[in-house]
């Protein structure tokens, strides 16, 4: 049982993977932060440029 331990604890099979997680949930948890900061900014200027082709071209950019 001892040798099952030992064995368990120095295989690295799946720590690749578990990396890809970690750096997968680090760049999802700062893209959240990100737009959670800047959202209503960020809606605001796509409602600029699109007012601004629907002047410059005569239609609607939003659909």
């Amino acid at each position: 049982m001892l040798q099952d331990f030992e064995r368990f604890l120095s295989d690295e099979s799946g720590a690749e993977v578990v990396e890809y997680i970690m750096i997968t949930l680090g760049v999802l948890v700062f893209t959240v932060a990100i737009v959670g900061v800047f959202g209503g900014k960020l809606k605001e200027m796509w409602v600029k440029i699109n007012g601004f082709l629907d002047t410059i071209m005569g239609w609607n950019a939003g659909g």
